[in-house]
């Protein structure tokens, strides 16, 4: 049994203006409140070319979801390009780059996590059959359904396409699921903590 999780359902989710006002975004799940979190994930849609925010102290992921791919061109010279299916990028969030849809709008998937006190581990995963995670004390464990379903098999919960799981930071817990399709697995812990072998 797990300690306790949430699942945040894409269509529940609220379309707001992007910290420096240039994009929209959905912001699924954080830890604190206000700009006091240690870690925020959310979902953006980019239709055009736009500065992004940016963010001291935070480290990012990008995946692109959908769209025909984005670059990012970055003020230091640097350009990476997120291409389908599921690119992704890190980078430091006071980084100053641009967004520049290849063809077309995109939807990308955003973690970010506070470097002092977090450290992340990440993942984009295909789902066939069964799986079972297995969380240590004080970790959080996000899982994005980015194609397909997954169901939580001891708790009978499903998950479709968007949607989300949060299991946040307890005692030492599994949680038993199975699905088809491809999750995006992000495992949050204390800055400092050696990743498991």
């Amino acid at each position: 049994m797990t300690t306790g999780f949430d699942i945040i359902r894409f269509d529940e989710l609220i379309a707001q203006p992007w910290k420096n006002g240039a994009g929209t975004t959905r912001e699924i799940a954080r830890d604190g409140s206000g700009d006091a979190w240690d870690w925020r994930i959310s979902i953006a849609d980019v239709v055009a070319t736009a500065p992004f925010s940016e963010f001291p102290g935070i480290d990012r992921i990008l995946v692109l979801l959908e769209g025909e791919g984005i670059a990012l061109d970055f003020d230091d010279g640097r350009r990476v390009a997120l291409t389908p299916p599921f690119g992704f990028a890190r980078f430091e969030g006071e980084a100053a780059l641009t967004g520049r849809p290849t063809d077309g709008a995109t939807r990308d998937f955003n973690l970010m996590w506070r470097r002092s006190h977090l450290a992340a581990d990440f993942d984009v995963r295909p789902v066939v059959g069964s799986w079972l995670l297995c969380q240590a004390p004080q970790e959080t464990w996000i899982v994005h359904v980015a194609a397909g379903s997954l169901t939580l098999t001891d708790a009978g919960a499903s998950l479709g396409r968007g949607d989300t799981l949060c299991v946040r930071g307890g005692e030492r817990s599994k949680l038993r699921m199975e699905g088809a399709g491809t999750v995006f697995v992000a495992r949050l812990r204390p800055a400092g903590d050696q990743v498991a072998s």
